[in-house]
């Protein structure tokens, strides 16, 4: 089994994403792991004209997205576009799909004082039965050291196993 099969990258096409993208593909080139985009679009979009509009955009965006993380040698299915309240197709989607991990962008930060989360990314850490890493704008994965407190429980052993997985991956 895989730790990581399936990533889940929630994409906003906003800059500040960029680095939750390119420390996905990171992933799963070290993971063998296939990505899924996702976006969401409101829910609450009246004019029929801009909600195509909106749409087609957001697809087009998808499949850029998509093409370049192929160019990177890494697996994707489909992207994924929802309507609706982002939180809730967030969690949904990662069920749907059964990933193994939710990576998702910390949100903008203009100071740049202090890793600051964006709203969606708060409450996805908050609401997910999933693992979600939130990626800060400016920052690249790295993991020099893994921290992994223990109970001795089964969940906690499980979780050390991870951890030391994962440390070997990252060297």
């Amino acid at each position: 089994m895989q730790i990581l099969e399936k990533i889940l990258v929630a994409t906003d096409f906003t800059k500040s994403n960029d680095n939750a993208i390119q420390s996905a593909i990171r992933l799963a080139k070290i993971f063998n792991s296939r990505i899924v985009l996702l976006h969401v679009l409101p829910s609450d979009i009246e004019n029929e004209k801009a909600k195509d509009l909106l749409d087609r955009a957001a697809k087009s965006e998808l499949f850029k997205l998509r093409e370049s993380i192929a160019k990177e040698g890494v697996k994707t299915d489909d992207p994924i576009l929802e309507h609706g309240d982002h939180l809730d197709r967030i969690i949904r989607i990662s069920e749907d799909i059964d990933a193994n991990l939710i990576l998702i962008g910390a949100g903008e930060n203009p100071n740049n004082k202090a890793v600051k989360l964006g709203t969606t990314a708060n409450k996805v850490i908050q609401k997910s039965d999933k693992p979600v890493m939130v990626i800060q704008s400016g920052k690249y994965l790295e993991l020099d050291k893994v921290i992994c407190p223990v109970d001795f429980s089964d969940e906690s052993i499980r979780a050390l196993e991870n951890a030391m997985i994962m440390a070997r991956r990252f060297n």
